[in-house]
């Protein structure tokens, strides 16, 4: 199935971590949007938090400074990177693109609720 995916990012949270680091980006709320070839569309919606506390000063961004293709890469760098526990390795991103996969895939052929077929057996 070939989707297109899209980003947006629907709030941010600050809060001054540090004189050098004011209304700093502590949780971003986002979402991401599948489309598949005939226009069906599926979302998910994700919070990912961060800190500014070890970003050097001279890589801070300003909070008006940011816009919403810098705040997008910052969680796509979070969620597409590779995690290892133990023997599992494992990316959020991959379990997002999968979900949104099957909200799709259940647009195209939905389920429906039917009677029991014992119902009617008076």
């Amino acid at each position: 199935m070939s989707i297109t995916y899209n980003w947006n990012i629907l709030s941010l949270s600050v809060r001054d971590e540090g004189p050098e680091h004011p209304n700093a980006v502590v949780i971003v709320k986002w979402r991401k949007t599948g489309t598949d070839v005939d226009g069906n569309q599926a979302n998910f919606d994700g919070s990912t938090p961060f800190s500014a506390v070890n970003i050097p000063f001279e890589d801070y961004i300003p909070f008006n400074q940011l816009t919403e293709d810098i705040v997008i890469g910052w969680v796509r760098n979070k969620i597409e990177a590779k995690v290892t526990t133990g023997d599992y390795t494992f990316c959020e991103d991959d379990r997002i693109n999968q979900y949104i996969e099957k909200q799709i895939s259940l647009l195209k052929d939905p389920t429906r609720t039917e009677p029991l077929p014992w119902a009617n057996n008076s």
